[in-house]
C-alpha cells in the first residue's frame, strides 16, 4: 500500500534518486525551459523543481533566486498527488491549502500558481514545472498555455532520461573494467575473427561466447551490411583514423533488428603493428526513443506557440540587445531573421502612436513602477508600409534596484480594430440615416394631413407615401446604402402600377448610380407622379401610357447634366395648370431641388403631363464616370 503522504513515498523517492538530478550544477537546457514557461504563460517567475523527502530543490528558475526551500514553503508538493493534468490555483490567498504558505502570506506575496507535474513513465511525480505571479489570475491558463506547460514538463523528463543515458556513457570505462554487462565488448584478430565475447555481448546480442568465438565478427551485422563488406570497412577506417565509429542497424540472435552504436579501435602490439581490434557496441534503441520523445515535445511546444499566434520579445537592458521572434518581425513589416534593435522598434511605430507607446515603455522600465507593460499601438511596416494594430504585454525585471530585462508578447489585433472601427462608422451612419428618415416622415405627415378635407383620404395618401419610402429603403438596403442604380429606383417606384398592363409603363436610360438621399427623393417624386397619373392622368384610362426616360448630357460649356423626363399620353385632355398646387406638386418641385440643387418642371400640356427633373451629374450620382456614349442610350 502506498503511504498517505506522497512526499515520502519510497517508490517515488527511489525514482527521483535514479535520475541523479538533485544538487547537480545548472544547465542551459533546463534554464531555457524555465524561461520559455514564463514567456508562454506571461508570468514573471517560473521554476523547474524536484520535491525530495526533506526539501524542494530547483534545477532551474526564472525571475527568482532560490535554489531550494523547506517543504513547508513548497506549493509544488501539492502536485505530487495529481493523477493527471495540471495544478492551477488562480488565487493562492483563496485556497485553504495555500493561503497560509509563507510565500503567500509573506514575501514574495505570491498570488497565482500553475504547475505541470514531472511524471516518470511509471507514473511517479518527481516535482513540477511551475509558473508564478504576484497577481491573481481568475481565468488561470489558456488551453494553449496549459498544453505548452505540459509539453515543457515532458521535455524536462526527456532531458533527465537523456542525462541519465549520457552519465552511463561516461562510466563506460569503469563498466568495461567491472564486466561492462551493458556493453557488448568484442575482440577480434587482424582478420576479424572473434577472440573474446563478454557477458554484455551475450546479453545484448543473444549469442553465448561458445557460439561465436572463432567465427567472423559480422555475425550480428545485417545481411546487407555483410554483403557490403562493412566489417572490412570498419577495420580499415580504424587503422587509418585511429578508430571507426558509427550508429546503424544490427541483429540479435533471434533475428530482431535494433539500433546500436559501435566503436572499433585497433589493438597495437607495442611496436606499431596491430594485433587485432576491439569493438564496443551499445544498444541505442532507448536513446532513439528518447530523442523521438524530445522532438515530439519540442514540436508540441512550437505548435502551442504557433496556435496562439503570439510573438515574443526579450530586451536585455544591460547590453541593449533586443531579440524578436519572426512573428514580431512580421508585425513590423520585416522579413524573418532581419536584425533588430530598439531603434528598429521606434522606427516601426505609427507616428501618431509613437509618443504614447514610448511613454508606456518608459513607465514599465521605471524601477519605481509596477514593471508591467500593456499597450495597443499601430505599426507601419518598415519594408511593406502596411499599417497594423498590435496588442503588447510585457514585464521588466529589476536587480539591485536597476531594470535589467524587459520581456513580453505581442499579438496582431488588426482585424479586431478594423471591425471595431467599421462598427463605429456603421453606428454613426445608421444614426444619421434614422434622423433623416424621421425628418422626412415628419415632413410628409405634416404636408399630407395639414388642411386635408377628408381624413380617410389623407390617411390613405400618407400610407401610400410611406410605402413608397419603404420601397426606396429596400433598394438602398440591397446595396448597403452606398449607391442605387437609377433604373432600380424607377422600377421600384412604378412597380405597383404594372399589374394591369406592363406595356403602358415604359422606361430606359444609361446606367447612373444615385446617392442614397437623391434616390429617396426621386422615389417620392415618381410616387406622386404615378399616383396622380392613376387617378387623373394617363393611367386612369385604358389607352393611356407613361414614358420615363433619363439621360446624361455632356455640355461643352459646363459639367454634365442629368435629366429625367416623365411623359404621359393617351389620357384625358388636360385643361391647363391647376389653379391651386397641392402637396404632391410642391413635393415634386421642392424635394428633388432641395437634394440636388437642380430644377423640377411640370408642364400641363393638353395631351398629358410632362415632368422634367434636371441637376448636375455630380449632384445626383455616386461619383462613377459616365461614358460619352451614354447620351441617348436607353433600355426598355
Amino acid at each position: 500500500m502506498r503511504p498517505d503522504d506522497p512526499v515520502r513515498d519510497p517508490e517515488r523517492l527511489r525514482a527521483l534518486d535514479g535520475y541523479g538530478v538533485l544538487d547537480t550544477a545548472g544547465e542551459r537546457a533546463f534554464d531555457d525551459i524555465a524561461r520559455l514557461a514564463a514567456r508562454l504563460c506571461g508570468t514573471p517567475m517560473a521554476q523547474v523543481g524536484f520535491v525530495a523527502a526533506d526539501r524542494h530543490w530547483f534545477k532551474a528558475e526564472f525571475g527568482t533566486d532560490a535554489c531550494e526551500m523547506p517543504l513547508g514553503r513548497s506549493i509544488c508538493r501539492l502536485a505530487l498527488g495529481l493523477a493527471a493534468g495540471l495544478l492551477v490555483v488562480p488565487d493562492l490567498t483563496d485556497d485553504p491549502r495555500t493561503r497560509g504558505n509563507p510565500q503567500v502570506a509573506g514575501a514574495p506575496h505570491l498570488r497565482f500558481y500553475a504547475g505541470a507535474p514531472l511524471r516518470t513513465p511509471a507514473g511517479e511525480v518527481l516535482g513540477a514545472v511551475c509558473v508564478l505571479d504576484t497577481a491573481p489570475r481568475p481565468g488561470g491558463l489558456t488551453p494553449e498555455q496549459g498544453d505548452g506547460l505540459e509539453a515543457l514538463a515532458r521535455q524536462v523528463m526527456t532531458l533527465l532520461a537523456m542525462g541519465r543515458t549520457l552519465r552511463e556513457q561516461h562510466r563506460l570505462q569503469d563498466r568495461i573494467l567491472d564486466g561492462a554487462t551493458d556493453h557488448a565488448i568484442i575482440a577480434t584478430d587482424r582478420a576479424g575473427i572473434v577472440t573474446r565475447w563478454n557477458e554484455g555481448a551475450r546479453r545484448i546480442l543473444g549469442w553465448g561466447a561458445g557460439e561465436v568465438v572463432g567465427g567472423p565478427a559480422d555475425v550480428f551485422f545485417t545481411p546487407e551490411d555483410r554483403e557490403a563488406g562493412m566489417l572490412e570497412t570498419e577495420m580499415r577506417l580504424a587503422l587509418e583514423q585511429g578508430r571507426a565509429t558509427g550508429e546503424r542497424w544490427h541483429m540479435r540472435k533471434d533475428g530482431e533488428r535494433f539500433v546500436a552504436g559501435c566503436e572499433t579501435m585497433p589493438l597495437g602490439d607495442g611496436d606499431g603493428g596491430p594485433l587485432g581490434f576491439l569493438r564496443i557496441l551499445r544498444d541505442r534503441t532507448d536513446q532513439r526513443r528518447n530523442e523521438a520523445v524530445l522532438r515530439e515535445a519540442q514540436d508540441q511546444l512550437r505548435l502551442a506557440i504557433e496556435a496562439a499566434d503570439i510573438g515574443v520579445f526579450d530586451y536585455d537592458l544591460a547590453t541593449g540587445e533586443l531579440v524578436w521572434d519572426d512573428r514580431v518581425r512580421a508585425l513590423f513589416g520585416l522579413p524573418p531573421g532581419a536584425p533588430v534593435d530598439y531603434e528598429t522598434f521606434l522606427a516601426g511605430l505609427h507616428p501618431e502612436d509613437r509618443a504614447a507607446t514610448e511613454a508606456a515603455v518608459r513607465a514599465a522600465l521605471d524601477p519605481a513602477g509596477d514593471g508591467t507593460f500593456d499597450a495597443e499601438y499601430r505599426t507601419l511596416g518598415l519594408t511593406d508600409g502596411v499599417e497594423r494594430w498590435v496588442a503588447a504585454r510585457g514585464r521588466r525585471f529589476v536587480e539591485d534596484g536597476r531594470a535589467t530585462r524587459f520581456v513580453g508578447t505581442v499579438l496582431d489585433v488588426t482585424a479586431r480594430k478594423r471591425a471595431e472601427e467599421r462598427q463605429r462608422l456603421l453606428a454613426g451612419e445608421l444614426q444619421h440615416r434614422i434622423k433623416n428618415t424621421l425628418a422626412l416622415v415628419q415632413a410628409i405627415a405634416g404636408q399630407t394631413l395639414r388642411g386635408a378635407p377628408d381624413p380617410e383620404e389623407a390617411r390613405r395618401a400618407f400610407e401610400a407615401r410611406l410605402i413608397s419610402l419603404g420601397r426606396a429603403h429596400d433598394i438602398l438596403t440591397a446595396v448597403d446604402w452606398t449607391a442605387a442604380p437609377v433604373a432600380d429606383v424607377v422600377e421600384g417606384a412604378l412597380a405597383p402600377h404594372r399589374h394591369a398592363d406592363p406595356s403602358r409603363l415604359r422606361c430606359g436610360g444609361p446606367d447612373v448610380l444615385l446617392t442614397a438621399r437623391v434616390a429617396l427623393s426621386m422615389v417620392l417624386v415618381l410616387h406622386e407622379l404615378s399616383t396622380n397619373a392613376a387617378k387623373y392622368g394617363a393611367l386612369s384610362t385604358a389607352g393611356g401610357s407613361v414614358d420615363v426616360r433619363w439621360q446624361v448630357e455632356h455640355r461643352t460649356d459646363g459639367e454634365p447634366l442629368f435629366r429625367l423626363t416623365w411623359t404621359e399620353g393617351g389620357g384625358p385632355a388636360l385643361p391647363g395648370p391647376p389653379t391651386r398646387k397641392g402637396f404632391g406638386s410642391r413635393l415634386i418641385e421642392r424635394t428633388f431641388t432641395a437634394e440636388t440643387g437642380g430644377e423640377a418642371r411640370l408642364d400641363y400640356a393638353p395631351e398629358g403631363l410632362v415632368c422634367v427633373l434636371e441637376a448636375p451629374l455630380t449632384a445626383v450620382q455616386e461619383h462613377t464616370p459616365v461614358p460619352e456614349e451614354s447620351v441617348g442610350s436607353g433600355r426598355r
